[in-house]
């Protein structure tokens, strides 16, 4: 069996982990695109997607050659050439759950996943696959709004309804009661699922302004959920009704701080606030003024 040089691997995941994540937001803007039929967009998604995967394999492959894992960097090789023929790269397969897929980008978060296993970190294989089934639900959270159950949303609780409903299903362990207490203040996220120790908050927005109220939420959240020994990720689904946002600045505005255990996800479907109306006041009727008593004047003998 392969033993593996732990500090050579090490040093090399950073930067495999930043290609393989523009891998998964090229994935994703070819979900959006075809979502809302842009087909020059989907085209420029998947001449993304392709040299983003090419880069990770070539650091991927490098990383085991220095870390000494010389048979898994064969195999990885060979797997590598099997996609390349097939004109796999630019491929991608709509899930069960309704997400985009890429084969060659699993294949590769695979690697990694062993490559941090051989070290002595990352997670469990039957727990990296529920964590991707409830990454991929997320990641369709405008998708099963508006499809699945119909719904235009106008306000955070639509969203929130339809999510619990879905994500219970999936997830048995699924609650929306569940705290993170601090010395100060405790602080409530919409749901979680204690097993994978991911907690969800969902945000709705119909104006830029919105959007950048729900990131300083956001800010506020990572320091208040920080630290916390039963929770561990965190994700937060912002809908926005329009694209007031783009998802990689979106995306940028919060991984410097939430690197590795704050997951942003920005979906733009239709839906608007429902506007209140102004009740009418009844104002009572005018009442018309009584006339002066005509005088009798009184006549002399």
């Amino acid at each position: 069996m392969e033993k593996p040089e732990k500090d050579a691997i090490k040093d090399s995941l950073g930067e495999i982990d930043r290609w393989i994540e523009n891998a998964r937001q090229a994935v994703q803007q070819i979900e959006h695109a075809e979502l809302n039929q842009r087909r020059a967009e989907m085209e420029e998604g998947k001449e993304m997607l392709e040299f983003y995967l090419a880069k990770s394999q070539q650091l991927v492959a490098m990383a085991l050659e220095i870390g000494g894992l010389h048979e898994t960097r064969t195999e990885l090789l060979h797997e590598w050439r099997d996609f390349v023929d097939k004109k796999s790269l630019t491929v991608t397969e709509t899930t069960r759950y309704d997400a985009e897929w890429s084969r060659p980008l699993e294949y590769l978060e695979t690697v990694v996943q062993g490559m941090k296993g051989a070290i002595g970190e990352g997670i469990s294989s039957a727990e990296g696959f529920e964590l991707a089934k409830f990454e991929a639900i997320l990641k369709k959270t405008a998708y099963v709004v508006r499809h699945q159950r119909s719904i235009t949303p106008q306000s955070e609780k639509d969203i929130r309804d339809v999510m619990h409903d879905y994500l219970s299903v999936f997830f048995p362990g699924y609650t929306t009661k569940l705290t993170i207490a601090k010395p100060i203040k405790t602080f409530i996220p919409d749901g979680g699922v204690p097993s994978l120790k991911a907690a969800i908050e969902f945000k709705f927005a119909t104006s830029e302004k919105e959007v950048k109220q729900a990131l300083d939420g956001i800010y506020a959240d990572m320091i208040g959920y920080g630290g916390s020994q039963d929770w561990k990720r965190f994700y937060t689904v912002v809908y926005q009704t329009d694209e007031f946002v783009a998802e990689d600045a979106f995306r940028e505005a919060i991984l410097p701080g939430g690197r590795g255990t704050w997951t942003p996800i920005l979906r733009t479907a239709p839906g608007g606030r429902k506007i209140k109306k102004k009740k009418k006041t009844l104002k009572a009727p005018l009442k018309k003024p009584k006339k002066p008593a005509r005088k009798t004047s009184k006549k002399g003998p």
